[in-house]
C-alpha cells in the first residue's frame, strides 16, 4: 500500500497524458477519507460493468501515475480533474448491486463498488488577490456566501473557514484565492480509442446531463484593510467598473474625499515650511503667529495688535472681581 503525503503538500497538479486510454472524472462530493467522482461523459458498458454515473475515490485504493503514491484526500476539492486511467471492483460486489438511475446513484451503498485504480492529476485553475465581499443569505445550510467581484454569484466556503480562528465577517472585504473547477459534468473533453480492457476506461459517446455543478471554491482569505477597501471603491467608481454591490453614494463620496485631500495639502504647504531631506522635521513658521497678533483686534478694549484672551485690561478687571464681556458694559452685565 502507497504510503500517504504529509498533510501540508498539495498535490502536484500535473496533466500527464498516459499511454493507456484515459477518461476525465470531476470530484463530486468530499466525504472525507473518500470522494466521489462523477464523469464528464457516458461510457460504454463493458461485460458486467454498466453505465457508470459515479465511481469512488479513495487514498486506500487509487495511486498516482508518475508518483506511484496516494494523495491526501483532503486536499481536493469539488471540481477537481482527474485523468482516470484504471478503475478496479472492490471485494465482494456483485453486477446486481449496481444501479443506473441518478437518484439511486446518490446513496452511497449505490455506486462505491467500482473505484479509481490510477489517475493523473489535471492543473487547476486559481485565480489569485480576488476581492470578495460576506453577505448573509437569508435561508439555508450556511449563514453566508462569498461574492467575488470578478465573478457574480457565490462560491463554496469550506467549514475550516466557519472555525473561530478563520470566521468571515459578513460586510468585509477579502483577499482570498478562489480556484474555479475547468469544467463541469456533461462537458465532452476527449474521446478515447476503443477496444481496451474491461478494467480500462472505455469509449466515450454522448455527454452525461448532470444536473449538479461544481462552483469555484475558497481556499484562503485574508482580510484587507480599510484604506485598500476605501480606495478600491474609490477608483472602481471613477473608473466606471463598479460592481452592484457597491452604493450609489461611492463616487459622490471619491471625490468629496480627494477635495478635503486637497484642501489639507493647501493649507499644511501655506503654513509650513517643507524639505525634501526625510531626516529633517517640518518646522512651524515663526512668522505666522506674530502677523496674527500684528493684524488682531481685541473684542474687549477695541484695540488692535492683541487677541481678546491676551488683552491687560481684561484681566486686571478679572481681579477686581468685574466680569464682563466688553469694557463698556456695566458692571452688573451678566
Amino acid at each position: 500500500m502507497p504510503g500517504l503525503d504529509p498533510a501540508y503538500v498539495y498535490p502536484v497538479q500535473i496533466l500527464t497524458v498516459p499511454i493507456t486510454p484515459f477518461a476525465l472524472y470531476v470530484l463530486h462530493t468530499h466525504r472525507g477519507p473518500s470522494a466521489t467522482l462523477s464523469p464528464v461523459h457516458r461510457e460504454l458498458v463493458a461485460n458486467d460493468r454498466p453505465d457508470l454515473l459515479y465511481v469512488h475515490f479513495s487514498h486506500l485504493h487509487a495511486v498516482e501515475n508518475t508518483t506511484g503514491r496516494a494523495h491526501c484526500m483532503n486536499k481536493f476539492l469539488p471540481g477537481d480533474l482527474l485523468a482516470v486511467t484504471r478503475l478496479g471492483r472492490l471485494p465482494n460486489t456483485t453486477a446486481e448491486n449496481f444501479v443506473s438511475s441518478q437518484e439511486g446513484a446518490l446513496q452511497l451503498k449505490k455506486h462505491n463498488f467500482w473505484t479509481v485504480i490510477e489517475y493523473a492529476l489535471v492543473k487547476r485553475t486559481v485565480t489569485s488577490h480576488t476581492i470578495s465581499f460576506c453577505a448573509f443569505k437569508q435561508r439555508g445550510k450556511y449563514p453566508y456566501d462569498l461574492f467575488v467581484s470578478e465573478r457574480q454569484g457565490p462560491i463554496n466556503v469550506p467549514w475550516k473557514f466557519y472555525t473561530a480562528q478563520r470566521r468571515l465577517h459578513p460586510g468585509k472585504s477579502y483577499k482570498a484565492l478562489i480556484f474555479f473547477p475547468q469544467a463541469h459534468p456533461s462537458t465532452l473533453l476527449r474521446t478515447i480509442m476503443s477496444g481496451a480492457a474491461r478494467d480500462y476506461v472505455l469509449h466515450v459517446t454522448s455527454p452525461l446531463d448532470f444536473r449538479h455543478s461544481c462552483r469555484p471554491t475558497l481556499i484562503n482569505a485574508t482580510a484587507a484593510s480599510g484604506e485598500y477597501n476605501q480606495f478600491l471603491e474609490i477608483a472602481n467608481s471613477l473608473n466606471g467598473n463598479s460592481p452592484a454591490h457597491f452604493s450609489n453614494n461611492v463616487a459622490t463620496d471619491s471625490l468629496l474625499l480627494f477635495g478635503r485631500l486637497a484642501i489639507s495639502a493647501a493649507l499644511t504647504l501655506a503654513h509650513r515650511e517643507t524639505t525634501f531631506n526625510h531626516n529633517i522635521r517640518s518646522r512651524v513658521n515663526r512668522n505666522y503667529e506674530k502677523s496674527r497678533s500684528d493684524n488682531a483686534e481685541c473684542w474687549y478694549c477695541g484695540f488692535s495688535g492683541h487677541f481678546r484672551r491676551e488683552c491687560r485690561k481684561k484681566a486686571t478687571d478679572e481681579t477686581r472681581g468685574i466680569y464682563r464681556n466688553r469694557i463698556n458694559e456695566p458692571f452688573n452685565a451678566s
